[in-house]
């Protein structure tokens, strides 16, 4: 299943911020930022948390419970998340992931998993160039679910400029 959402937000460099910024500027900033994502991702439905698997595939530990109490036949899902950071100039290519950091937190709670190496996603930001005074984000998280329906759902319209993202 994939889902996407673009809803309008204006990301900055975090550089800037961490150099020269006042902590609670950026706390509240960082606040905002999380805010307006949890609207967006609240429009759209929860992913499943885990994908059902053969007991005789190896990713799964057989058919039953474990000493645990997890059950077997499911594997916790995993997620392909693109963002996507839309704005009138480009950042250098290292200071992307910072300017969606909010964005990607706030995304990890709501799957309600961590954002580290060990968490089921992987994480891959994009930016794309658009006119003055436009400032937007696309998320797009894709899941493991293997049902082939795909379900799409867009906030608001793209205009007919908004082309392929920059990697």
């Amino acid at each position: 299943m994939k889902l996407s959402v673009t809803f309008p937000l204006r990301t900055k460099s975090q550089n800037v911020n961490l150099r020269f910024g006042n902590p609670f500027a950026r706390a509240s900033s960082t606040k905002k930022e999380r805010e307006a994502t949890a609207l967006a991702l609240s429009q759209l439905p929860m992913p499943h948390s885990f994908v059902h698997v053969a007991p005789d595939d190896p990713r799964a530990n057989g058919g039953s419970a474990d000493r645990s109490g997890a059950l077997r036949g499911l594997m916790t899902n995993h997620y392909e998340i693109t963002l996507t950071r839309i704005g009138m100039g480009l950042l250098d290519t290292d200071a992307v992931p910072g300017a969606l950091k909010a964005v990607r937190d706030e995304i990890a709670a709501w799957l309600g998993i961590k954002d580290g190496p060990r968490a089921p996603a992987s994480w891959k930001t994009q930016q794309q160039q658009c006119p003055k005074n436009f400032h937007l984000v696309r998320i797009e998280i894709e899941d493991a679910d293997p049902d082939p329906r795909e379900v799409v759902k867009l906030l608001g319209t793209q205009p007919p400029w908004m082309t392929d993202a920059v990697s």
